[in-house]
C-alpha cells in the first residue's frame, strides 16, 4: 500500500512506467530484459517473505507463495493501470489495502486481515515497501 501511495503522488512517473512496461513486452525492445528480470526479482523477494511467514507460523502451511507473489504483482499493476485511466475515480492505495486485507484473511493462520491503520501490512507478510520500490 505504501507503494500505491507513493505511485499515486507521482502521476507522470507512474504513467510513464506503464507505457514503458507495455512497450517492453516486445522481446526486441531495449527494456525487455530489464522488465523480465525486474518481475522475476519481485516475485522472488515477495515469495521469500511469504515463505518466511509460513515458516514462522503466521501463514497457513499450504500457502502457494510463488503464486501469491505473482498475483500481488498482477493486482498492483492492474490497479495502477485503472488509476492511470481515472486518477480521480480510482484510489490505488485503498484498493490495494482492501485486496491485501482480503488476502491476509484467507492465508493467515489467525484469519486476521490488516490492522485498521495499516499502511504496509504485517511485518513478515508484507510484499514490498516504499524503500523496496525506490531501490528499483
Amino acid at each position: 500500500m505504501g507503494l500505491a501511495d507513493y505511485n499515486s503522488r507521482r502521476p507522470g512517473r507512474t504513467k510513464m512506467f506503464n507505457v514503458l512496461l507495455a512497450e517492453a513486452g516486445d522481446p526486441g525492445h531495449p527494456a525487455h530484459a530489464f522488465f523480465v528480470k525486474r518481475y522475476a526479482d519481485l516475485v522472488e523477494v515477495s515469495a521469500g517473505a511469504l515463505r518466511e511467514a509460513v515458516a514462522s507460523g503466521e501463514l497457513k502451511p499450504d500457502t502457494d507463495c510463488e503464486a501469491l507473489a505473482e498475483e500481488f504483482a498482477a493486482v498492483m499493476d492492474g490497479i495502477q493501470l485503472q488509476w492511470a485511466l481515472d486518477p480521480t475515480g480510482v484510489d490505488m492505495a485503498a484498493r490495494m489495502r482492501a485486496y491485501l486485507d482480503r488476502l491476509l484473511r484467507s492465508i493467515t493462520v489467525s484469519g486476521a486481515g490488516l490492522p485498521p491503520d495499516a499502511h504496509t501490512g504485517p511485518t513478515r507478510a508484507r510484499v514490498r515497501t516504499d524503500s523496496d520500490a525506490r531501490a528499483d
